[in-house]
């Protein structure tokens, strides 16, 4: 059960988010589309599409270039 009203809402990832190891997203967080986020991070606000994020707060650390965006459609 939630302590209080911030720890309640949807977490939405959308297509082919990848989360690292021991990731924590918070309630009412959306992780856009191809989005990968680093190990340990802890996602407390909404992330944008194609972005690698990281960190306590998890940010944006730079966008996914075109090759790596076509890679990681290529796997799916």
């Amino acid at each position: 059960m939630p302590e209080t009203d911030d720890q309640v809402g949807d977490i939405i990832l959308e297509k082919d988010v990848w989360l690292a190891t021991g990731v924590s997203v918070m309630a009412g967080v959306r992780i856009g589309t191809g989005s990968i986020i680093l190990a340990g991070s802890v996602v407390s606000k909404d992330i944008p599409p194609m972005v690698l994020a990281g960190g306590i707060p998890a940010r944006v650390i730079r966008s996914l270039s075109h090759e790596e965006q076509s890679r990681s459609q290529e796997k799916n």
